[in-house]
């Protein structure tokens, strides 16, 4: 029993630490983003524009996802992620809709 509560433990602080790592930068926010919506080759191969396509004051930085597998008007579609950095610099208040 202490094995298996052992192995869940750290199972939750490595997708703690994935998580927290994977906050520090837009373009791997993005892919957590798409990794996490259902689309893990996806996010491995999408390309990642460096700049942003719009900068709101409400969304914060927002970028267009130009890949098909993604974006393709489904409902479980990613036209486009926006979110805000914070203080300490992580990305915080993602949204996923168009940019």
């Amino acid at each position: 029993m202490a094995k298996k509560r052992f192995t869940f433990i750290v199972i939750i602080l490595l997708a703690i630490l994935f998580y927290v790592t994977t906050s520090f930068s837009h373009s791997l926010v993005m892919r957590r983003t798409v990794f996490l919506h259902g689309h893990p080759i996806t996010a491995l191969t999408t390309h990642i524009d460096p700049r942003p396509d719009t900068i709101q004051k409400r969304y914060g930085r927002c970028f267009t996802i130009d890949n098909t597998a993604v974006n393709n008007g489904t409902e479980n579609a990613i036209p486009g992620i926006c979110m805000k950095r914070g203080i300490w610099g992580f990305y915080y208040d993602v949204t996923i809709g168009d940019a």
